[in-house]
């Protein structure tokens, strides 16, 4: 199984908890308390790269900031607790304008942003990666 991916200017590491026996630790806590399976997932964003482009996941999303700095935006959902088939891609006539907007923000190092799922977000392309 592939674990490793680049794409857009960004490197994935998939299933980091496979690779480094804290990360599992902490899934695993996560998964006791909250009943839900616990993905996590490492990504590596160039500066003025752009991982994905507008959309929302079917899953609750934690992103931990762990170097300099990202600017986001999140807005309102389209509709409340997406299925497993409600994936943006399978909503073609949902777009960015349509949404009604919702915070911009930056996350620094050490910032942890929650995103319930649904909502769909934006990580800014041009945002420096690195702190001033």
């Amino acid at each position: 199984m592939r674990h490793l991916h680049y794409q857009k200017g960004s490197c994935l590491l998939q299933n980091l908890g496979n690779f480094v026996p804290s990360v599992s630790k902490l899934a695993t806590e996560f998964r006791n308390w909250t009943n839900h399976e616990i993905n996590v997932n490492s990504y590596y964003t160039s500066s003025g790269a752009q991982t994905f482009k507008w959309h929302w996941d079917n899953h609750d999303v934690f992103l931990l900031q762990v170097h300099g700095k990202k600017e986001w935006e999140i807005f309102e959902p389209p509709f409340s607790f997406p299925l497993s088939h409600q994936q943006f891609w399978s909503w073609p006539e949902f777009t960015k304008k349509q949404c009604k907007p919702g915070k911009k923000l930056t996350l620094d190092e050490g910032d942890i942003l929650y995103i319930p799922a649904g909502f769909p977000h934006l990580e800014s392309p041009r945002t420096p990666l690195h702190s001033t």
